[in-house]
Order: structure tokens, then sequence, then C-alpha cells
């Protein structure tokens, strides 16, 4: 039995590994107009525009999943993208967006290490910004700030909302 477990874990790890290194590419298309950042959030500075309905090549996505980097090099924040569930498909081996895979319930802890599913990108957020909002740059609490005090529209929250911007606490702060 315990040799099934391994078998089953090995191929479960094999074919996570060859279909998540297969793509090298996904598309998406813009929702609406949209700035492109040369980093992921929106401190970082912007190097172009994207306008809705344009289609672009995601070639990754940041640790959290809240902004995708676009094979021109820049970044464009995800809630802005409608993304294709038809991978491109290539040859090459650039980094992907990170999938997940589930591993037969079969498998142990013990039998052998997950495989990687994509190699994130490390966001790397100002000492001065709240680590509750990853992505965008808003000031630690105090002081207290509200929607209308901040540039950001419907983006992540993590942790504590000291700023109380997700009220309903579905992960979106400012959806309104």
């Amino acid at each position: 039995m315990r040799v099934k477990s391994l078998i089953a874990a090995i191929f479960a790890a094999l074919l996570l590994s060859v279909s998540v290194f297969a793509l090298s590419s996904m598309t998406g298309t813009v929702l609406k107009n949209a700035n492109l950042r040369n980093g992921p959030g929106t401190n970082y500075g912007i190097i172009g525009k994207a306008n809705a309905g344009q289609v672009i090549t995601i070639t990754e996505a940041n640790a959290a999943g809240t902004w995708y980097h676009l094979d021109n090099k820049a970044w464009i924040a995800a809630f802005l993208v409608k993304v294709s569930t038809v991978p491109k498909q290539s040859g090459s081996t650039t980094q992907p967006v990170a999938t997940s895979t589930a591993i037969p319930a079969s498998a142990t802890a013990t039998s052998i290490p997950p495989a990687p599913t994509a190699i994130p990108t490390q966001v790397k957020q100002a000492p001065n910004c709240d680590p509750s909002y990853p992505g965008v740059c808003i000031p630690n609490y105090p002081p207290d700030l509200d929607c209308g005090d901040i540039p950001y529209k419907r983006f992540q929250v993590v942790g504590a909302d000291l700023h109380g911007f997700d009220r309903d606490r579905d992960g979106i702060g400012c959806e309104r």
C-alpha cells in the first residue's frame, strides 16, 4: 500500500511539473483603461498605459496574486484584467503564473516533497506602508484614514484592517 501511495505522489508531482513548466504565459483582456507600472504596486512609477479591451500577455504574478507581470516587462493590477482560461502554449520555460493542483489524499508528507508551482516574485513593501494592504502603499495606523483619504480603490486587504477599508470583510478594500 505504501508503494502505491509513493507512486501516486510521484505521478502527481511529475504531472504538475510538466503542466506548469510547459506554460510560458497566459493572455488576458484589460477591463478598463489602466496604468502600466515598473513594479507590482501603485508606489512604482507609471511607464505606460493599457486600453480597455486590449489583449495582454501575462508572464507571472506577484506572490499575493494582486499584480501581473507582462511580456513587455510592465506590471498591471490584477483586478483590471480578465485572464483567459486557455493558456498560450510555448516551448520556452519562462516563469508561469502560479497555479495549484491537488495532490491525491493517498500521498503522505513523508513520501515526496511537492513540486514547485512557480517562482513567485517577491514584493518589497516600503517601511512606512501597512503590510495589511499588499500591492499599495497606505501609511500605518495612526492616523485613521478613510477611502476618500487615499488614491486607491479595490485593493487587497489581509490581516488586521485597522483603517476599516474592508467593511464587508471580503478581502477587497474601498470597493465603492
